[in-house]
């Protein structure tokens, strides 16, 4: 079987941020830029005894206390940031407690979370500070990358009580891979498990840009509904890609009744501003974490991604050193020589090591020289037609060339991954590095081809049932090209065209 995606066009594609419910754990409310309130959850009687229709056009300084006012109109007058929490009151004969409130600037309004404050249940300052300082210097002292996110997890799970506590990676393809994980006895394991794409579908992922955890303490809980249904100041479903109370998917909470778990958290994990893999936490019972204990999460999070920045740059900068060396070396022996093909002649074993390669090819004139492990000289001819009819004129790379080139298949334990050089493509001059197949296996959480299964006629979709390993073996691949492995690939094309055209020159 050739390597499939299992990402999600159907899923990826709901409005899942205009979804207009929230959760049970606490009420938002819709102001205008004048902090007049125009929209609120009808759940706020939960929380104050007042219906929600009587909130509608009041303004903010006439719900909360005057120095809360004042503070949170100093706070998003003089900065330019979109999200702040407070810890305030509400006016006494509205509510005698006090709510952390999470606000969001929009261009055309303000979000407001309030979320109950409960004292007794908080963690000092100097108690959490401790915590993350000692776990953050055993991270940065371990060994390699997974090392630290074994610390993370256990860490997380001691702060925390979370059932679970994962972390894992997305690959090129979206599917998530588990690396670390800390977890009660009795739990299923997860580790070294795989979960397909679409059980976060990208438009879930893209939320992960906009907000940096999700929180589900209840997966029973009653959604409330926002009043109006239409929010005044844009004519439309309010934007809730921003907010913690945003309600949930049905479908997602089918998802989690199905893996046994009543509660859940995930928190993003960034590299250079993209998306990287997350923490995910699940329990068995219901579970709130308040504000501050998920901003824990959110600081590890960027612990973790500075961790991932100091490996990766310190992998990359002694491989791309040494690569560095050999890719001098083969400069000078091209330039050493007076024709191109005493040079690959020269040069060939050493290109094969630069690009990681198990064989190259040098085609001119139709004449064919192979280096290493190729294809039949027969194989190689017939590529070179394909690549002349794909009018490839820039640097050609595949992991899987029988994605592309049916007839591939019959070369792909030699080569499955290709990086083709085109030096003069109308005449058929090439050089083509070849990577053999790598055959891989995955272990699957539950089939990734039953991810998502429609009732009939197609209205309503349900989640996998089973979250059993599912073993799957994976043909026709070779291993994926680095990208320092590319940029010396291009690089070398240049020098390759220019030496060419000098060549001829000469002539």
């Amino acid at each position: 079987m050739s390597k499939q995606n299992y990402d999600s066009k159907f899923c990826g594609s709901l409005p899942i941020s205009f979804i207009n419910q929230v959760q049970s754990y606490g009420f938002l409310v819709v102001c205008d830029l004048s902090f007049t309130v125009q929209q609120i959850s009808d759940n706020v009687s939960v929380f104050t005894g007042l219906q929600h229709e009587s909130f509608i056009d009041k303004n903010l300084n006439e719900l909360i206390d005057k120095e809360a006012f004042d503070s949170i109109q100093h706070t998003f007058s003089s900065k330019e940031q979109t999200r702040f929490s407070f810890t305030l009151n509400l006016l006494p004969h509205i509510s005698t407690a006090t709510f952390i409130v999470v606000i969001h600037k929009k261009d055309e309004y303000f979000l407001l979370e309030f979320e109950p404050f409960n004292e007794s249940s908080e963690k000092g300052f100097r108690q959490i500070y401790q915590q993350i300082q000692h776990a953050s210097g055993n991270m940065h002292q371990s060994e390699d990358l997974i090392q630290s996110l074994d610390i993370a997890v256990k860490e997380l799970k001691a702060f925390s009580g979370f059932d679970k506590v994962m972390i894992y990676k997305f690959d090129e393809d979206w599917n998530g891979h588990v690396l670390a994980e800390a977890m009660e006895p009795e739990m299923e394991s997860y580790l070294g498990i795989t979960f397909p794409a679409s059980d976060i579908p990208k438009q879930a992922r893209e939320l992960y840009l906009k907000n940096p955890y999700r929180l589900i303490p209840d997966r029973e809980y009653e959604a409330s509904k926002m009043y109006p249904v239409i929010n005044p100041v844009s004519s439309g479903f309010v934007d809730l890609s921003t907010c913690n109370l945003r309600g949930v998917a049905k479908v997602h909470l089918e998802y989690l009744s199905n893996m046994n778990v009543k509660a859940s958290m995930s928190t993003r994990i960034l590299k250079d501003g993209a998306l990287w893999g997350l923490i995910a936490c699940h329990h068995r019972e219901k579970k709130f974490l308040n504000f501050d204990e998920c901003s824990v999460f959110e600081l590890f999070s960027e612990i973790i991604s500075n961790r991932l920045s100091i490996v990766e740059t310190l992998i990359n900068l002694n491989k791309s050193n040494q690569m560095q060396a050999l890719m001098n070396s083969i400069i000078e022996n091209i330039y050493s020589e007076s024709m191109l093909i005493n040079a690959v002649d020269n040069c060939a074993l050493s290109i094969i090591q630069l690009l990681d390669c198990t064989g190259m090819a040098y085609v001119s004139e139709s004449k064919i020289k192979t280096f290493g492990t190729c294809p039949s000289i027969a194989s190689i001819h017939e590529l070179i037609i394909w690549l002349q009819m794909k009018d490839f004129s820039t640097l050609y790379t595949t992991v899987s060339l029988s994605e592309e080139y049916e007839d591939a298949v019959h070369i792909a334990a030699q080569a499955s991954g290709l990086i083709a050089f085109p030096i003069i493509p109308s005449k058929g001059e090439y050089i083509l590095c070849f990577r053999a197949e790598i055959l891989q296996r995955i272990d699957w959480g539950g089939n990734p081809n039953e991810a998502i299964q429609f009732n009939e006629g197609l209205k309503t979709y349900h989640p996998r049932h089973s979250f059993e390993v599912w073993k799957e073996e994976i043909k026709n691949t070779s291993q994926p090209f680095r990208k320092y492995e590319i940029d010396f690939a291009k690089e070398l094309q240049r020098i390759f065209i220019e030496y060419r055209l000098k060549e001829q020159n000469r002539r």
